[in-house]
C-alpha cells in the first residue's frame, strides 16, 4: 500500500498502454520466480517482484478502463472491470490447489506456466492499448457478444495431465 503514491506519480509521467504490458511482464517473472524459489530468501524476492507489478497494474488498468469507456457507460465499464478481477482473484486458490493435488511434484511447472502468460498479457494490452489510444480499429470478432475462450479446456488438462504423469519429479 505504501508503494502505491509512488506507482501512481510515476504513472502520471507514463503511459498506461507501456505500463500495463511492463506490469503483465514483471508479474510473468514473478510467477517463475515462486516456482524456482528455493527458501524463504526466494519466495520474498518472488513476492516482491509480484507486489511491484501489482503497484504498477493497478492504477494503469483502472485508467485505461476509464479511457476506453464509454462515457455513458463508464460505471458499467468499472464494474465490469472489477468483476473480472475479483473472479480472478477468488478462483486462484481453487484451482491452484486443485492442480498442486493433482501435479505434488510439478510445482515449477505450474509457476512457469502462470509466468508463461505474463507476455501474452503483454502483448494483448499492447495491441489493444496502441490500436484503441490512436483512435483506430479495435478487432471485435463477430457481433462482439461471444463469451468463447478458443483454448480448449480439455486440451490442458490434458497436457497438464500429460505432464504430471510422464514428468521427472522437479522438472
Amino acid at each position: 500500500l505504501l508503494l502505491q503514491a509512488p506507482a501512481v506519480t510515476l504513472l502520471s509521467s507514463t503511459r498506461s498502454r507501456l505500463a500495463l504490458p511492463g506490469a503483465a511482464l514483471v508479474a510473468g517473472v514473478g510467477f517463475t520466480l515462486v516456482g524456482l524459489a528455493q527458501g524463504m530468501a526466494g519466495a520474498a524476492v518472488a513476492i516482491l517482484v509480484i507486489t511491484c507489478a501489482e503497484v504498477v497494474f493497478s492504477p494503469a488498468h483502472q485508467a485505461a478502463a476509464a479511457v476506453i469507456a464509454d462515457p455513458a457507460r463508464r460505471g458499467q465499464t468499472f464494474g465490469l472491470v472489477s468483476f473480472a478481477q475479483t473472479l480472478g482473484v477468488a478462483f486462484a486458490p481453487l484451482v491452484g490447489g486443485g492442480l498442486i493435488d493433482l501435479m505434488p511434484d510439478q510445482h515449477v511447472l505450474i509457476w512457469a506456466c502462470l509466468g508463461a502468460l505474463g507476455p501474452v498479457q503483454a502483448i494483448a494490452f499492447h495491441r489493444f492499448l496502441t490500436a484503441a489510444g490512436e483512435g483506430g480499429p479495435v478487432t471485435v470478432y463477430g457481433d462482439g457478444q461471444q463469451t468463447r475462450d478458443f483454448t480448449y479446456v480439455d486440451d490442458i488438462v490434458a497436457a497438464l495431465r500429460s505432464a504430471a504423469l510422464s514428468g521427472r519429479p522437479g522438472s
